[in-house]
């Protein structure tokens, strides 16, 4: 009977000494991923002075092609697969598409839009660029100009070299 009681005991402490030691590494766990120097937020830093550079210039040649109805400047700005998501309408995807998208919308409206880059974040040869826009917008049918506002999330691949825009969506803000 000794025996069993003293294997039991000893079975006991082994059991709170393991939870002890877990409880140590979770606690370690913890503490180290809080202590991180490496800020899990990306910041507008992330990415080389070039690659950001370079992505602005994308960005800024995008706006231009928005406001002075270049359907191919629009269309150039994308990787041959691209991808522009938009309220209200279907996805468009691939070049072909996105021509017929930005002619539509050119033939519709003239715009007058300032995108404002909030943060680049570049991993080697993906990029993300958010941004946030504001202008006008006027109905040619209408002639009726209205103030327009959207934040905008880009998605960016470097293809032989250079930065295109592999995925955009925008919405409004509220």
């Amino acid at each position: 009977m000794k025996k069993g009681l003293l294997l039991e005991i000893r079975i006991k402490q082994n059991l709170k000494t393991m939870k002890q030691i877990i409880i140590f590494f979770f606690a370690l766990l913890i503490l180290t991923a809080c202590n991180s120097d490496s800020d899990p937020t990306p910041s507008a830093t992330q990415g080389t002075v070039q690659e950001q550079t370079l992505l602005q210039s994308l960005i800024k040649s995008y706006e231009t092609a928005l406001n002075t109805s270049d359907v191919q400047l629009a269309v150039n700005s994308f990787t041959d697969d691209g991808v522009l998501m938009q309220p209200g309408v279907p996805t468009f995807t691939g070049s072909a598409s996105l021509v017929g998208a930005y002619e539509f919308a050119y033939a519709q409206f003239n715009f007058n839009i300032t995108l404002t880059i909030s943060e680049i974040v570049v991993d080697g040869d993906l990029a993300y660029v958010i941004t946030s826009s504001s202008g006008t917008s006027t109905d040619l049918g209408t002639n009726e100009t209205i103030a327009v506002a959207n934040r905008e999330l880009f998605v960016c691949k470097k293809v032989d070299g250079v930065w295109k825009i592999a995925r955009y969506m925008f919405n409004q803000p509220q």
